[in-house]
């Protein structure tokens, strides 16, 4: 047993402290739960297999010449259902949201269309994805779970990191797919506790520091703007950067360093735990 309150770190858990310690408090150490709709998620896991299945079809011979969007789509429509659309949700004030039927189906076809539609984009872009951007994925959802060392001390974290990558090519190098209404932000993505953790973790198994890729599909995009990908190819020293971050998380949640932060976004999930908490007293 240690004294932190927490048995593993992911780079979830750490973006989530360095963004606001108190909503951290509430959800990750002490594991309390908001309602709210996963619809996102769902719609994100279906992406994600029906994108799996694009590079199934893939022949090393043939490439996709005899490979069928139709069974891609369809993947899509079966993973992706208006029951992903939970009707209890939670407003900033606490209070439980119900949208009407014809509401809720509206929203539902919405969603459904842009993933159809991403997947078209997609599909027209995956032979210059292989070409230019060398993305060709293997393997897909990835669990990882594993001691780490310190690479400036040597010595071991007291506890493991915890992830799910995306997917990884044949040559061992990572890929993240993303689905985003914005572009991403190149230097923000590069410094995320994501990329540094993956990279970390691929360098620990293998000895190697391998690139890592984004591809993020854009909803609601019209003309080539549709797909944005990033690369990045890190060196040792980010990474030995990146430990003094992993050992700050770790040593202020043992020392329960769970303030708000001064600059706050007012739409914070840790507003609504207090809500919540102030309705039940």
């Amino acid at each position: 047993m240690n004294d932190l309150g927490i048995n593993r770190f992911s780079p979830s858990m750490i973006m989530d402290y360095e963004k606001c310690p108190r909503k951290f408090y509430y959800a990750t150490y002490l594991g309390l739960k908001l309602p709210q709709s996963m619809k996102h998620l769902e719609f994100g896991n279906a992406i994600h297999e029906a994108i799996g299945n694009i590079y199934d079809q893939y022949d090393e011979e043939t490439a996709w010449l005899h490979a069928d969007k139709k069974i891609v789509k369809n993947i899509f429509r079966d993973k992706f259902t208006i029951k992903a659309l939970d009707p209890d949700e939670i407003n900033f004030r606490g209070d439980k949201v119900y949208p009407s039927p014809e509401a809720l189906k509206v929203g539902f076809e919405e969603m459904r269309d842009d993933g159809l539609s991403i997947i078209d984009s997609y599909w027209d872009e995956k032979e210059v994805l292989v070409a230019e951007h060398g993305i060709n994925p293997v393997r897909f959802e990835i669990p990882v779970k594993m001691e780490v060392k310190n690479l400036v001390t040597g010595q071991p974290f007291e506890i493991p990191v915890s992830c799910r990558i995306d997917a990884e090519n044949a040559d061992n190098s990572t890929v993240e797919l993303k689905t985003s209404k914005a572009r991403y932000d190149e230097k923000e993505t590069r410094l995320s506790a994501q990329s540094l953790t993956y990279t970390l973790v691929k360098y620990q198994m293998t000895g190697k520091i391998v690139p890592l890729r984004y591809v993020i599909m854009l909803k609601g995009r019209v003309g080539n703007d549709k797909i944005q990908v990033l690369r990045y190819d890190y060196e040792e020293a980010d990474l030995m950067v990146f430990m003094t971050r992993i050992e700050a998380f770790i040593e202020n949640v043992r020392n329960k360093k769970f303030d708000r932060p001064q600059k706050h976004e007012r739409w914070c999930d840790c507003l609504k735990f207090d809500t919540l908490f102030e309705n039940a007293l």
